[in-house]
């Protein structure tokens, strides 16, 4: 299945007609593509875990173990979860998020993925994200954080929610840039502010949302486009029930799950990337800044997670100043 799935991605994302003849001649070739990814890039690291013991832990039992990690107070935090994956956890979703919470202190400041789902439409047809009500498609754990009083969640697609002294530094300018991981997103100021993302049951070569930085940063040098060739519509209805409008540009459906991180496993170190295992339970801590810096310096040298090399592309500025409002 290998050799057949890396061609086949290959193909499609260099030639999109490749996608559109391969669902009119196979009937399940969508979900062939889809079910390999999704099973490559739910791998766990080839070495061992640095913890093998076993049993039930509370979220005070994981707190001991992420601050021998390193995690400390006043950090700024980004966590990725499934809870459906931290089997062995005893607690509910509140204790954990309290336990984030102490963890940083209040002056460490707080961030969990909430890319809105179930939007309305307008007339036209424009989706419209509530930025109070519209519910988080990132799992149980965003979607109870981001109802907490005193949370900034960010007006763009891929959206953060954000607890603590700089979440209005990390959320606010987001709806200024029309690509979700670009210069001007939290994706980028968690690299420049140094946080930690933390993975709880997940992968971050498969959730990290930090990857997409690659194409949003990256400008012409691709040798396809990953966008769509327009930017789409977004109405945003804030805290005060005030609609404004912001754009945003889409990966094209066809390359959507043909992204594969999960081949940049061999080109980061635990400098960038940091794994164990607690008490079965997969846990992942990436250093922002210098993850960043590899996934732009591998580009540079033509290496990406779409799976194959490429000319030298041109990057964006990180610190490009249109995020700063007039």
């Amino acid at each position: 299945m290998g050799r057949t799935f890396y061609l086949s991605r290959y193909l499609i994302i260099r030639f999109p007609w490749v996608y559109r003849v391969g669902r009119l001649l196979f009937r399940n070739f969508h979900n062939y593509i889809t079910s390999a990814t999704h099973a490559i890039q739910h791998r766990r690291p080839n070495h061992e875990p640095n913890n093998s013991a076993t049993g039930l832990f509370s979220a005070e039992d994981l707190k001991g173990e992420l601050i021998d990690w390193g995690i400390s107070r006043g950090e700024i935090l980004m966590v990725h979860s499934s809870m459906n994956d931290l089997r062995s956890y005893s607690g509910t979703v509140p204790e954990m998020i309290e336990m984030l919470l102490s963890l940083i202190g209040p002056e460490g400041t707080l961030c969990m993925p909430a890319f809105p789902r179930f939007m309305e439409k307008d007339k036209e047809g424009v989706p419209i994200f509530d930025i109070c009500k519209t519910p988080s498609l990132t799992g149980l754990l965003p979607e109870i954080f981001r109802r907490r009083k005193g949370v900034l969640r960010s007006h763009q697609k891929r959206s953060v929610a954000a607890l603590g002294p700089l979440a209005a530094a990390i959320t606010g300018t987001h709806h200024l840039d029309p690509f979700p991981c670009g210069p001007c997103s939290p994706y980028v100021k968690f690299a420049e502010f140094r946080a930690k993302l933390l993975f709880l049951g997940v992968s971050p070569y498969g959730t990290n949302t930090m990857f997409h930085c690659g194409e949003d940063l990256l400008t012409e040098g691709l040798p396809f486009r990953p966008h769509d060739s327009r930017p789409r519509p977004l109405k945003i209805r804030d805290e005060n029930g005030v609609l404004s409008t912001t754009t945003y540009y889409q990966l094209r459906p066809e390359i959507t799950f043909l992204t594969s991180p999960e081949l940049m496993i061999q080109y980061f170190t635990h400098d960038e990337v940091d794994y164990k295992q607690f008490r079965n339970t997969d846990l992942w801590l990436v250093d922002a800044e210098r993850f960043l810096a590899k996934l732009l310096r591998l580009a540079q040298h033509g290496i990406t997670y779409f799976g194959y090399r490429f000319p030298k592309p041109q990057i964006l500025s990180i610190g490009d100043t249109s995020c700063i409002q007039k």
